[in-house]
C-alpha cells in the first residue's frame, strides 16, 4: 500500500517519538521484607541526586498500609539514571521516623543497598543505577 510522503513521514516520526519516550522511562520496583508488625503504614522516599536527598526533596514518594510482613511497591515513569531509596515503617501514625534520645530510630526503617551504617546514611552509599529495562530493588528494614 502505498502511503503519500507527508503521511508516511508523520507516522514514523509519532512511532519514533513513542519510542523514545517509552524507552526513556521505566519501572522500579521495591520489594520490602523485615516488616515484624502487620501494623502502620510504610513510606517510601525515593531520591534523584544528593542534594535532593539532602534537602528531604523526594523525586517520588509512596504511602501503603501495612498488610503483610513483605509488600511490593511500585512506582512507573522513573527515567534512566542514578537514585537512592528510604523506607521506615510508621508503626503509630504520627508520619515520621521515631527515634529513641540518642537519635536512633526505634521503628522498622531501611535503604537501597541495605548497607551497615553508622550515621545517617549519604546518597552515594545508597544509589543505583535505574536503567530502561526497570528495576526490582530488595530493601530489608531493621
Amino acid at each position: 500500500m502505498y502511503i503519500p510522503g507527508f503521511v508516511g513521514r508523520t507516522l514514523l516520526s509519532l512511532g519514533a517519538m513513542l519510542y523514545c519516550s517509552t524507552a526513556l522511562s521505566s519501572d522500579l520496583s521495591i520489594r520490602l521484607s523485615g516488616l515484624e508488625q502487620i501494623k502502620g503504614e510504610v513510606l517510601v522516599v525515593v531520591y534523584d541526586s544528593a542534594t535532593g536527598m539532602k534537602n528531604h526533596q523526594a523525586f517520588k514518594t509512596d504511602i501503603k498500609a501495612v498488610t503483610e510482613k513483605n509488600m511490593l511497591i511500585h512506582f512507573t515513569d522513573v527515567p534512566e539514571g542514578e537514585y537512592a531509596v528510604m523506607v521506615y515503617q510508621d508503626l503509630d501514625g504520627n508520619k515520621k521516623l521515631n527515634r529513641n534520645l540518642i537519635g536512633i530510630p526505634n521503628e522498622p526503617y531501611g535503604f537501597s543497598n541495605n548497607p551497615s551504617l553508622m550515621g545517617p546514611p549519604r546518597f552515594e552509599q545508597l544509589r543505583f543505577q535505574q536503567t530502561k529495562l526497570g528495576q526490582v530493588l530488595n530493601i530489608s528494614l531493621n
